[in-house]
């Protein structure tokens, strides 16, 4: 009878082992399941950042060439705008030169 319950005992003891040895193996896979997932996890995250640094990218681009074409279509009216500043103290000053001349004439008249 003690025989008997010695070799229950090993008996039960080894289906515990073999029970535990199924849960460490479970366990291995899962583990090796989530690492996985992790290092997809981190791939997606980077592959995002990318994206989003790219569209920052374009976006500041994209803006840049906006600033140069509008400076590109308004340039010809800012050379304009100069060239018309030119031109209205080139007739002040021709202005100015013929009231003075007038005046000398009037005041030469008097004498």
């Amino acid at each position: 009878q003690n025989l008997d319950r010695f070799t229950q005992n090993v008996t039960s003891k080894d289906s515990m082992i073999e029970s535990l040895r199924g849960d460490l193996d479970r366990l291995h896979s899962e583990k090796i399941q989530r690492e996985n997932d992790l290092v997809h996890a981190q791939s997606m995250v980077d592959e995002k950042t990318r994206l989003e640094t790219s569209l920052r990218v374009r976006t500041i681009v994209s803006r840049r060439d906006v600033i140069h074409r509008t400076i590109s279509n308004f340039f010809p009216f800012i050379h304009l705008k100069q060239e018309l500043s030119h031109a209205r103290r080139e007739y002040d000053f021709q202005q100015r030169d013929f009231e003075d001349r007038m005046a000398m004439s009037r005041d030469e008249n008097r004498d």
